[in-house]
């Protein structure tokens, strides 16, 4: 399914994608995956084109591992406001005057 759409925007909007994908796998494990979009001219993809891009990949993935293991901060209710938002007439959000 994420192959389908990252190959339909590259071939829709010419889009080249690079898409970190995971999942809870339960008791505290992670699975991950790396998608991308295929060069139309043969070149290497991007995650194959050279020692950067490769560790560029290896740090997305620790970067989002740390991301989705660490617990959600919870935040002050106190500390949150109330934001009020004026619709138009047909329910589009107006701009403020400034």
């Amino acid at each position: 399914m994420a192959r389908d759409l990252i190959q339909t925007l590259h071939r829709t909007m010419g889009a080249h994608l690079l898409m970190f994908v995971s999942h809870e796998a339960g008791e505290g494990q992670v699975k991950m995956a790396v998608f991308e979009t295929a060069p139309d001219n043969g070149k290497k993809p991007f995650t194959a084109s050279s020692e950067v891009s490769k560790d560029w990949i290896l740090n997305g993935e620790t970067i989002l591992m740390d991301y989705l293991l660490t617990a959600p901060v919870e935040e002050d209710s106190a500390e949150k406001q109330e934001v009020e938002i004026s619709l138009d007439e047909d329910g589009n959000p107006e701009l403020s005057d400034i």
